[in-house]
């Protein structure tokens, strides 16, 4: 199974592929990381509207709902991980998980793509069929 983070889904959702997350699965934290993104666009970029940033998340919400959710088994493995390869705790969080589960990762952040890489199978949104 492909356990997509945040940066994937919100670049398959602007690209229209969102077909591409059918069966994969993420973290509940991807919701936070997607309204995060919005909101920058929204209040930083002034790219969207907030009735456009509304209906943007409203669709990712309803990319998102039919995911499975998975975790890590613990914080203090996240904690490693993040230590060890230097990543942020959220990045560290979809390594983590995706590692303990056996899952692809599938990410578009090149940092964790390239830590990720040498732990599991991982690839970029754009090299799904």
């Amino acid at each position: 199974m492909m356990l997509f983070d945040s940066s994937a889904i919100l670049n398959l959702f602007h690209a229209g592929k969102s077909k591409a997350l059918i069966g994969g699965c993420t973290i509940d934290l991807a919701d936070y990381e997607l309204g995060s993104a919005v909101r920058r666009q929204v209040y930083v970029e002034k790219t969207l509207s907030v009735a456009d940033g509304a209906s943007a998340l409203n669709g990712l919400g309803a990319m998102t709902a039919s995911m499975e959710r998975v975790r890590a088994s613990t914080l203090s493995a996240v904690l490693e991980v993040a230590c060890r390869e230097g990543l942020t705790f959220y990045d560290a969080s979809y390594l983590t998980a995706a590692a303990e589960g056996g899952h692809r990762l599938v990410t578009d952040d090149e940092r964790l793509l390239r830590v990720a890489a040498t732990h599991l199978q991982a690839s970029r949104s754009t090299e799904l069929g």
